[in-house]
């Protein structure tokens, strides 16, 4: 194998040494190749032999190059990391896909991909080390100008979001003084005119207060929606905790409409935002309530799984009136509603308040139901 890098080394310095055309063909190739080859004594750190690439993009000349210690051609901000990636190189034969930083002779930095194997004797020792360094200058040109664009974008998103939700908030606010107004007018038309009214006076303004109520609980939404997670602190959350407080606070609801409320698992303590993750777990029971079948006993079950990622899942099952499955996506879309409000209330918002509390917390909700039967909605919570 000695005999062998001597050839090599020949052939490299002299073309017209005697070799055949297939191996001189070889050896051209190497020596012009687009991307720099080097050879590494290991053992002292030096070059054993470099192709003319190498030699032409450092602007160093084979024999300056030859014989010099390894470190003199990487940039200094590379030094820690070769000489860390020299000790693994020398425990496992092999480095693959290091970025560096290489110094030409004038000074220029140049950007490049590090692959390296160990040649070894017959009884596995290390002889030398070929090495193929690729400049990736451009690429990483590329990859500052993405990561500049990317920052830019954030930017904008951030400024496009806090006007939207400086504007949702002010048209909110703006709209509940007014609404106010007529709701009071409405109590003392309720109040103090009411034998004037006929029939149809009285169910006029019996449809006027509905539409203002419906219209206060749709701008309460909306604030809520947009202050999602804005004005809270991570803290711990005990799970269990959450749902007994619901539990209480829902308790003449239950009891009103026969209700079998079931925790069948011990729940997990989270971090989180607790306001956020309360509304979650009450919009949810509440939706199981509202869309439960008028002739049938509902029963409403919260479980904590783990998946096969290792994730805690929870879900809140019920028996209700269950929902298509053409509309499992579109239930999350804010504003969008499934049935008439003669028949159930509601603004729109809930279950996509309860996916961005869900996206907050890093997680994901999804549905399972079959229609007549209930619904199964599951979120994980990171």
């Amino acid at each position: 194998m000695k005999n062998n890098s001597i050839n090599n080394q020949k052939a490299l310095n002299d073309p017209n040494s005697d070799l055949s055309n297939d191996e001189q063909s070889y050896f051209h190739l190497y020596d012009t190749s687009p991307d720099m080859f080097l050879s590494l004594n290991v053992h002292d750190k030096t070059v054993k032999f470099c192709n003319q690439t190498f030699s032409e993009r450092m602007n160093y000349s084979k024999s300056q190059i030859i014989g010099s210690p390894v470190f003199k051609f990487f940039h200094p901000d590379s030094f820690g990391i070769i000489q860390e990636k020299f000790k693994e190189f020398m425990r496992t034969g092999i480095l693959k896909n290091v970025e560096l930083k290489l110094l030409t002779k004038d000074e220029k930095v140049i950007d490049v991909l590090l692959n390296t194997k160990a040649v070894k004797d017959e009884k596995g020792n290390v002889l030398y080390s070929n090495s193929c360094f690729r400049d990736i200058s451009e690429l990483i040109e590329l990859r500052k100008e993405l990561s500049q664009k990317n920052h830019e974008l954030e930017e904008k998103v951030i400024e496009r979001t806090q006007e939207l939700e400086h504007f949702v908030y002010a048209a909110s606010h703006d709209l509940q003084e007014p609404l106010r107004n007529m709701s009071n007018c409405i109590d003392v038309l309720q109040s103090n005119y009411q034998d004037q009214l006929d029939t149809t006076g009285k169910q006029f303004v019996k449809y006027i207060s509905a539409s203002a109520q419906r219209m206060s609980n749709l701008i309460t939404g909306i604030l809520d929606f947009s202050k999602t997670g804005k004005e809270n602190e991570v803290t711990t959350i005990d799970i269990a905790d959450v749902i007994d407080e619901i539990r209480s606070d829902l308790s003449l609801l239950l009891k009103e409409t026969s209700t079998v409320f079931n925790v069948n698992n011990d729940m997990s303590v989270i971090k989180g935002y607790r306001m956020e993750v309360r509304l979650l777990f009450q919009n949810l029971i509440s939706n199981a309530i509202k869309f439960r079948k008028k002739n049938e006993q509902l029963t409403i079950s919260i479980n904590l799984s783990v998946n096969e990622d290792g994730k805690k899942v929870f879900s809140i099952g019920d028996n209700g009136i269950g929902i298509k499955e053409e509309y499992f996506k579109r239930i999350f879309q804010i504003f969008k509603r499934l049935h008439n409000r003669e028949d159930f209330e509601g603004t729109g918002i809930g279950l996509a308040h309860c996916q961005k509390i869900v996206k907050l917390h890093g997680g994901d909700i999804w549905v399972e139901s079959i229609y007549g039967e209930g619904s199964i909605f599951y979120f994980t919570l990171n």
